[in-house]
């Protein structure tokens, strides 16, 4: 594998609609495990050394964890950036989930808002943004999301990006080059 250290950002998709069987606490489980072997791969396999975030519930707010754990034991090696799509975005959500955001944003190296307030292009721009700047990009997403999968691989593959797609259902990744 290449030795020039690279940036993964991280793509995600919200929990509430994720696991659709009765079996979601193993579901759950079996996907933050993957995560995690997911991230350890990145940073052994790959030479990752920072990665991009938005820090949104679901997968994305996961990944920034995972990193931010890996932080605590690598402070030196591993950065965690920050793109949020703007200032108070977690102020609707439940307390246990404003916490979470609190902590992981504390954790980053470096936090940066797209704007003051909400606009109807604020998530397309940070999504812009954290493929922009990322040499790899690991997305957790529904396969059978053919439209939005197609959309994520013309816009990373055409700026020469590799491409991790983690697969909600299947737990499978597929990588594309």
């Amino acid at each position: 594998m290449n030795k020039k250290v690279k940036i993964c950002g991280f793509i995600g998709k919200k929990l509430n609609d994720l696991l659709e069987n009765n079996n979601e606490e193993n579901k759950y489980e079996s996907l933050i495990y993957e995560l995690i072997d997911k991230i350890l791969e990145l940073y052994f396999n790959y030479n990752v050394r920072a990665f991009i975030t938005d820090c949104e519930i679901g997968t994305s707010m996961w990944c920034g964890e995972i990193v931010a754990n890996i932080l605590k034991n690598f402070p030196r090696e591993v950065y965690l950036y920050n793109i949020l799509p703007f200032k108070n975005r977690e102020k609707n959500w439940s307390i246990k989930y404003q916490k979470r955001y609190r902590d992981l944003i504390e954790n980053c190296n470096i936090t940066a808002y797209l704007g003051e307030k909400y606009t109807k292009k604020c998530f397309q721009m940070k999504e812009k943004l954290i493929i922009e700047h990322s040499d790899i990009i690991f997305a957790t997403c529904n396969l059978d999301d053919k439209n939005k999968i197609k959309r994520l691989l013309d816009k990373v593959l055409k700026k020469g990006k590799i491409l991790i797609l983690l697969d909600i259902k299947t737990l499978k990744c597929i990588e594309f080059y």
